[in-house]
């Protein structure tokens, strides 16, 4: 059995793999058939206004350190899906990105970027820091 430890600024998970082929290969799948029906009745543009009270449909994060896609919106782009949200690399921002880039990304460990299996029912101010939201209120 491997633990693996990930820390956030609100929560400490732990990941516990039962073997390393588990550990290498898919944890856990970017997109599932709920997540589907979630960005197909979430198209781009439907939660605009919402700011921090936007629902956020996914959570996709790297388990070796920055990065971390609130995801709020999305479209099919032909087999690929263009996504919407709140992301963090070195600070937060709206913007877009391809489903394809999060699959294709290769981290240490032999890792990739997992999703957050805890995210039905929580908005964009569950996932942020009281510093964080006073931030976002004061850009309007």
């Amino acid at each position: 059995m491997l633990v693996c430890l990930y820390k956030s600024k609100k929560s400490v998970d732990f990941f516990i793999y039962s073997s390393l082929d588990t550990l290498f290969g898919t944890v856990s799948k970017l997109l599932t058939e709920e997540i589907i029906s979630q960005f197909e009745a979430h198209p781009i543009g439907s939660q605009d206004g919402k700011g921090l009270n936007a629902e956020v449909l996914v959570k996709y994060f790297n388990p070796c350190g920055r990065g971390t896609w609130l995801i709020t919106e999305a479209e099919r782009e032909g087999e690929d899906w263009r996504l919407y949200g709140y992301c963090h690399i070195f600070e937060w921002e709206w913007g877009y990105l391809l489903l394809s880039e999060l699959e294709s990304l290769r981290l240490p460990f032999g890792l990739g970027v997992e999703r957050d299996l805890y995210t039905d029912g929580k908005y964009l101010r569950d996932f942020l820091s009281e510093e964080e939201i006073r931030q976002l209120e004061a850009l309007g």
